[in-house]
C-alpha cells in the first residue's frame, strides 16, 4: 500500500520523526497509533529491521538506504551502526530526551524545516552532539521518564510552546565543539585526523572527552557531577590533542603530570596523577576495547613514571621498568633514598638533580639506575682496595684517585664516592694481565710495577697505563693469585720510553683534565673547538714521544687563561650562594649555555663574560 502523495524525509531527520510526520499528514494520528494501523511493531522500527524499512520505503516512496541513514541498526548484540560507522551503546544518548527548543519553536510557529510539524534530528541522539548546529545553542538533554519516550517523537517527548520558550530563554550562545563537528563529519564520510580515524567513532569521541576532562578538571573529580556543558568543553579541548595522535596526547598528559606534581615531595603513582582516566583504562568493567588510547597512555606512563615490574598496566604485564625515581629505585635496591639521590645525580642520570634535595618528580633510565645501585652494593671502600689488589695503601689510593680503577660515581657537580665496585677491580686486573708471557718466575731484571716505579722514581699509574695501552713489549705474568703484583715489567724498557719527555713547563692532557675536573676526552674537545671569537679554547703543543707518536701538551699559562675566562657550574653556584641546580636554571632562563655539553666534558663550563 502506497501513501500518496509521497512525503519526503528531510535531511538529517530521524526515522521516528519522519514516521510521526507521515502519521499526522496522512492519518492525523500519533506515531504509535499509525504503526498499529499499518500493523508494524514499534520494536521492528526502533531496531531498524530490514523488513520493516523495506515496507516503509514502498509505502512512502523513499529508498531503503535513505531510511536506513535516518536511524541506526544493530548488526550484533554489542554494536550499533549508522551510515557505515559502528559504535557501542554508550555512544547513544538512549536514556535521554534531546532536542533544540529553538528548532521546535520554529515548528510550533509554522516556520520549521518541516513546516508546522516538529522534526527531530537523528544526530541529536549521539552523546557528543550537544549543540544545535543551526541555532548555536545547547541542546536540552534530560533523562527519559518512560519507556515510550525512547522513540524520541518530538510531539510526545518535548514540552509545549510555553515551556520551550522558557528553556530557550535560559540558553546561552555556544559554538559547536570541534569534537561534535568531527563526529558529524565521520557520519558523512569525512576523514582527516589519522589517529582518530583509525578507530571506532565512539572510541575516538570518548578518548577526546577523557583527555579533555583530565586537562580541564581535577582528574579525580566525580564524573557523574560533570554537566553536559562540562563534557562539551572536555570534548572540544581533548580533540585538539587527540587529532595530532600520540604526539598530541603525550603533550596533554605531560601538562597534567606537571600540574599534578606541584612539589618535589609529591607522592602517588599514575592513578593519582591521571585519576579517572587511569581508572577508565585500568579497571574496565566491560570487555569491549577502549581503542588505541590505552596503548598511547601506557607508553607515556612507562616513559615518564616509575611502574614496578610485574604490574598489570592497562591489561598488560610490565616486564621491565623503563624509568625509576629516587624513591622507586631505593625501594627496589634497599639503599637509602638520600644515597640513591647522590648516586644518580653524581652519575649524571638526572640532569637537573641536586645532590642535597631528593625530588620525587624526576625520573631516570631504569636500567642505568639499577646498574648503578648494583655497583654500589658490590662496592668496597678505598681503604679495602689494598687487600683486594694486593698492593700498598698509597698505590691503591693513587689508582683510585687517578681513575685507573673508577669509583662508583665520579663526576657530575664534583660529586664522588670513595667506594670501588669489586667488578671494576676484577675487570682492571683482567685487562692488566691480558698481554704478556705467563712464566713461573720473572726473568732477570724484571720488577713488579710497584718496585719498578720506585726504582725509576716514576709514577706507578703511568706504568700501569703503559701496560694497559700495550706500550711495553717485555712483560712477565706470574701466578694470578698475586693480583696486582703478578705483572712484571722491564725497567730498562720503560726508561727508554721516557727519554723523549716533554719540557717540564708543559702540562699533559691528563694533568689539564685533573685541574679542570673534566674527562681527558673533554680536554681533546677544548683543544679542537673554537669559542665565539674563533679561537681554540685550549691551544695544544704537539710533542713527539719516544715511540714517534705526537701527543698534545699545554702551556700552564694557557690553562690559567682559560680558567680566568671561564667558570664551572659548581664554582659559580658557590659564588652565587645557591645550589648547582638553581644556578643552572638561572643561566638557562637567561639563555646562557655551557661552552660544550656537560655530558661530553664531565663538567659544565661557562664563559664568565656571559654570566
Amino acid at each position: 500500500m502506497a501513501l500518496l502523495p509521497h512525503l519526503e524525509i528531510l535531511p538529517q531527520e530521524s526515522l521516528i520523526s519522519y514516521i510521526s510526520r507521515v502519521a499526522r499528514y496522512h492519518g492525523n494520528t500519533s506515531t504509535f497509533d499509525f504503526l498499529n494501523v499499518i500493523e508494524m511493531s514499534r520494536t521492528s522500527v526502533l531496531r531498524a529491521d530490514p523488513e520493516a524499512l523495506i515496507r516503509l520505503a514502498s509505502m512512502t516512496g523513499n529508498t531503503f538506504e535513505r531510511l536506513l541513514d535516518s536511524t541506526w541498526s544493530s548488526p550484533s548484540a554489542r554494536l550499533h551502526e549508522h551510515r557505515g560507522e559502528q559504535f557501542h551503546s554508550e555512544f547513544l544518548a538512549g536514556k535521554h530526551t534531546t532536542y533544540c527548543p529553538a528548532c521546535l519553536l520554529e515548528a510550533d510557529n509554522g516556520e520549521g524545516i518541516g513546516g508546522s510539524q516538529r522534526v527531530g534530528l537523528v544526530n541529536w541522539m549521539f552523546a557528543p552532539v550537544r549543540t544545535c548546529q543551526h541555532h548555536r545553542i545547547p541542546l536540552i538533554r534530560r533523562r527519559t521518564r518512560t519507556h515510550a519516550e525512547a522513540a524520541q517523537d518530538m510531539n510526545f517527548v518535548a514540552p509545549g510552546t510555553d515551556r520551550l520558550m522558557k528553556e530557550l530563554g535560559r540558553c546561552s550562545p555556544r559554538e559547536v565543539s570541534d569534537l561534535q563537528s568531527y563526529v558529524d563529519a565521520r557520519f558523512n564520510g569525512g576523514r582527516g585526523a589519522t589517529w582518530l580515524d583509525s578507530q571506532q567513532v565512539d572510541q575516538a569521541a570518548r578518548a577526546c572527552e577523557m583527555l579533555g576532562f583530565v586537562h580541564l578538571f581535577d582528574p579525580n573529580a566525580d564524573l557523574k557531577k560533570l554537566t553536559v556543558d562540562d563534557w562539551d568543553r572536555a570534548g572540544h579541548v581533548g580533540y585538539q590533542f587527540a587529532k595530532r595522535g600520540s604526539e598530541g596526547i603525550h603533550e596533554c598528559l605531560a601538562d597534567v603530570l606537571k600540574r599534578e606534581q606541584k612539589d618535589r615531595d609529591v607522592k602517588g603513582g599514575p592513578q593519582k596523577v591521571f585519576g579517572k582516566l587511569y581508572k577508565w583504562l585500568q579497571y574496565r568493567q566491560h570487555k569491549k576495547s577502549v581503542g588505541p588510547i590505552q596503548d598511547v597512555v601506557r607508553e607515556f606512563v612507562l616513559d615518564r613514571m616509575p611502574v614496578a615490574e610485574g604490574t598489570i598496566l592497562f591489561g598488560q604485564r610490565v616486564d621491565r621498568s623503563k624509568v625509576h625515581s629516587v624513591v622507586s629505585l631505593a625501594a627496589k635496591s634497599g639503599i637509602h633514598p638520600r644515597t640513591i639521590n647522590r648516586l644518580v645525580v653524581g652519575a649524571g642520570l638526572i640532569e637537573e638533580g641536586d645532590v642535597g634535595l631528593t625530588d620525587a618528580r624526576l625520573v631516570f633510565d631504569a636500567e642505568a639506575g639499577e646498574r648503578l645501585a648494583e655497583s654500589f652494593l658490590r662496592a668496597i671502600p678505598v681503604t679495602q682496595l689494598p687487600e683486594a689488589l694486593n698492593c700498598n695503601r698509597t698505590q691503591a689510593e693513587v689508582l683510585a684517585r687517578e681513575g685507573v680503577i673508577p669509583p662508583v660515581i665520579n663526576g657530575a657537580g664534583g660529586i664522588r664516592t670513595t667506594r670501588i665496585d669489586l667488578d671494576e677491580v676484577e675487570t682492571f686486573l683482567k685487562k692488566l694481565r691480558s698481554y704478556g708471557r705467563v712464566v713461573e718466575l720473572p726473568g732477570d731484571g724484571m720488577l713488579d710495577m710497584i718496585d719498578a716505579a720506585q726504582a725509576l722514581r716514576f709514577s706507578v699509574v703511568k706504568i700501569v697505563r703503559m701496560v694497559l695501552r700495550r706500550e711495553l713489549t717485555n712483560i712477565d705474568l706470574i701466578d694470578a693469585g698475586k693480583r696486582f703484583r703478578s705483572v712484571f715489567v722491564d725497567p730498562e724498557e720503560i726508561r727508554e720510553k721516557l727519554l723523549a719527555k716533554p719540557p717540564e713547563h708543559l702540562m699533559s692532557k691528563q694533568a689539564v683534565a685533573a685541574k679542570l675536573g673534566v674527562f681527558t676526552s673533554g680536554v681533546t674537545l677544548l683543544a679542537t673547538h673554537r669559542d665565539d671569537t674563533g679561537n681554540i679554547f685550549l691551544a695544544p703543543i704537539l710533542v713527539r714521544n719516544g715511540r714517534g707518536k705526537q701527543e698534545q701538551f699545554f702551556e700552564a699559562d694557557t690553562v690559567e687563561d682559560f680558567m680566568e675566562q671561564h667558570v664551572d657550574l659548581t664554582t659559580l653556584a658557590s659564588e652565587m650562594g645557591v645550589s648547582a641546580r638553581t644556578a643552572s636554571n638561572r643561566l638557562r632562563d637567561r639563555g646562557v649555555e655551557p661552552i660544550l655539553p656537560r655530558r661530553t666534558m664531565n663538567r659544565a663550563y661557562f664563559r664568565r663574560a656571559l654570566v
